[in-house]
């Protein structure tokens, strides 16, 4: 309300609209950030091993709140599936799978496991904000390698015993 000097008031009215741009300031955020699935070496490929959730509460539908996701995987065995059917830009509900055969033999008899780390990264600008899941995966054994006797051994043994 506006008051004049000679005593007069007038009142007006004037709609204003205020944008306010979000900033970066929301880490993507897994639900868990350890997980330590315990799978055959026989598990079904393309099958999850384990499900995970990460969110970005930035501003929705921008690039501060667009989660990217990446596996770090020096065995070249696993993959990320994104479930795009209850997954938004902000909410990603995603898969790890396995896409090549597991081998309990051949990892180290020390712990049996593969070790991963799943990277999840926003858009902001002007920086990007990540953080990390880690993945150890304990594998155990089935009876998969070909049992063989050696056929100049069991001769040897069979010959000597008549």
């Amino acid at each position: 309300m506006v008051k004049e000097l000679n005593g007069w008031q007038m009142q007006s009215h004037v709609e204003i609209e205020i944008h306010v741009i979000d900033i970066n300031d929301k880490i993507p955020t897994f639900k868990q950030t350890y997980y330590t699935p315990q799978i055959s070496e026989d598990y079904p490929l393309n099958t999850p091993i384990i499900n995970f959730t990460v969110t970005d509460d930035d501003a929705r539908n921008t690039p501060n709140s667009n989660i990217t996701l990446d596996l770090i995987d020096p065995y070249g065995k696993f993959s990320i599936f994104n479930d795009t059917r209850v997954s938004s830009s902000n909410n990603i509900q995603a898969y790890l799978i396995a896409k090549e055969r597991l081998d309990y033999e051949s990892l180290s008899p020390l712990d049996r496991q593969y070790k991963l780390r799943i990277i999840a990264r926003d858009n902001g600008q002007p920086k990007s904000l990540q953080s990390e899941a880690q993945v150890y995966i304990t594998i155990t054994d089935v009876n998969d390698e070909v049992n063989s006797l050696k056929r100049e051994l069991f001769s040897l043994i069979y010959l000597g015993l008549f």
